[in-house]
């Protein structure tokens, strides 16, 4: 789906109707137009905003949020608005074809730099459906949106197949339809790849691709989308077949620059922090420090790392109160973290496979990448199990061809179901627009270890889901986060 292509008119607009904000001690200027596909233009005035919240998990690159105005009578109305041709109109159309546009800058001044503004979003959105609704008396219009780039996935409906891709036979249909299903498998990277490049490549024809992080796959697989299915169901059904080379990890797909980036697990720790001889160097993925601060600050702490390898990193404060600490379910011991066993069909050979060893729990923990957490020669993966659930089981079936990886899908499953049901914490925090999900936080703590819950806080925790909220008098952001690691 093509962007508003009206950038001259959409310029002035933008100098004319920057309104200003302020919260936590910081200024915002922000900058909402509205741009349906005939081209109008509606600019948001500083009587209609109320708040804008941001969402980002890690299961995706794109983000979405919601753009709630006041529903006053110049809402209504939507009264003066631009047409393409500078002229005045006499009404905004809300068109309702799935190609109404935000234009969204914000830029922030803080009070220790006030000759310098910090553009903190610079984006194009989509809106995805608009609603009503009513607070203490206000009436409001939320206007819910995506990226700009997930619009087509969104919202077409046609096939995508992966044997539009297959080399060297072209698209020859007759001879495609003589492959065997080896022949016609391509790899589950490559599928992303051209799906993305499908749908997601701007009229401009620039690269989305960044080559030099997309992590290929060892797994392939022979896909096309059911009829009317969108592409978006189509690209998360062929990631989740995804398997890394050389750690056979699950794939997580961001975006970062404009350039999509396809990743495995280990990539991303990796790619978060480096400790060599207790020196850590802070890389890509690793959003901050957070210092939960106590009543008790008394200085008497164990010698964890954690506690000493963030002192060179900037940290942001938060409250005991404002973290909410969840414990793993029992339930999760009982049927998510178990031995899964992968039970494949291969096509060609017309034989059963069985697949135990590469989905357990035992063999997980042992290949973990803890080298790469605090207080690693204290710790190991975060899961328990007790006598009575040791024996239970996944079983989960897969069509594979020879060059398929069927026997890590089990792998793959149980990591992604530890990130889920592991012990996870709500960091409530100052709005941080870069702590998104997928990325790593160091977290610090002040005061003495009283238990083992309160030892096994500092450390890395990944951020699974990120909310920001920029309102009058709130920037405020809000982090669901998962342990991976535990001690001994």
């Amino acid at each position: 789906m093509a962007k508003p292509g009206v950038s001259s008119l959409l310029s002035q607009t933008e100098k004319n109707n920057t309104f200003q904000i302020h919260a936590n001690g910081a200024d915002f200027f922000i900058s909402i137009i509205f741009v349906n596909s005939k081209g109008q233009i509606r600019p948001i005035q500083r009587l209609e905003y109320n708040k804008i919240v941001f969402e980002h998990s890690y299961l995706s690159p794109f983000q979405v949020g919601q753009l709630q105005l006041i529903d006053n009578e110049q809402q209504s109305k939507f009264n003066t608005v631009l047409s393409p041709k500078d002229e005045v109109v006499d009404d905004y159309e809300t068109l309702g074809d799935g190609a109404e546009f935000i234009v969204l800058k914000i830029d922030q001044q803080t009070y220790t730099n006030r000759c310098r503004r910090v553009r903190i979003v610079d984006d194009v959105f989509v809106t995805k459906n608009s609603e009503n609704s009513s607070e203490m008396g206000v009436n409001y219009v939320n206007h819910y949106f995506t990226q700009a780039d997930a619009a087509a996935l969104l919202y077409s409906k046609w096939v995508f197949s992966t044997c539009d891709y297959i080399d060297p036979i072209g698209h020859n249909q007759e001879r495609i339809s003589q492959l065997s299903g080896d022949q016609k498998a391509i790899k589950v990277s490559d599928a992303v790849r051209h799906l993305l490049e499908e749908y997601c490549t701007p009229t401009s024809g620039q690269p989305i691709i960044n080559e030099r992080q997309w992590r290929d796959s060892t797994s392939k697989i022979e896909y096309t989308s059911p009829q009317g299915d969108t592409p978006i169901n189509a690209l998360f059904d062929i990631m989740s077949k995804y398997i890394s080379t050389d750690t056979n990890d699950p794939g997580f797909l961001f975006k970062y620059g404009g350039l999509y980036e396809l990743r495995s697990f280990t990539d991303l720790i990796n790619d978060a922090v480096d400790i060599v001889n207790n020196n850590i160097k802070f890389k890509k993925y690793f959003a901050g420090v957070v210092t939960i601060e106590r009543d008790d600050t008394r200085v008497e702490y164990s010698k964890q790392e954690a506690e000493s390898i963030f002192d060179g990193h900037p940290s942001v404060p938060v409250k005991l109160s404002d973290i909410e600490l969840h414990n793993r379910q029992g339930e999760a011991a009982v049927d998510l973290i178990v031995n899964h066993s992968i039970t494949s069909y291969d096509i060609a050979s017309k034989t059963f496979n069985l697949y135990n060893e590469s989905g357990s729990v035992d063999s997980v923990v042992s290949s973990f990448p803890i080298n790469k957490y605090p207080d690693r020669d204290d710790k190991t993966l975060n899961v328990n199990k007790a006598n009575n659930t040791k024996a239970n089981k996944n079983n989960q079936f897969n069509l594979e061809t020879a060059n398929d990886s069927s026997e890590h899908y089990g792998r793959a499953i149980l990591i992604h179901k530890i990130l889920q049901n592991s012990d996870t914490m709500t960091v409530n925090t100052l709005g941080n627009l870069n702590m998104t999900g997928g990325k790593f936080l160091g977290v610090k703590m002040e005061g003495l270890k009283e238990n083992m819950r309160a030892k096994n806080i500092p450390g890395l925790w990944m951020i699974l889901d990120h909310t920001t909220t920029l309102a009058n008098g709130e920037y405020s952001t809000s982090l669901y986060t998962t342990k991976v690691d535990k001690f001994l």
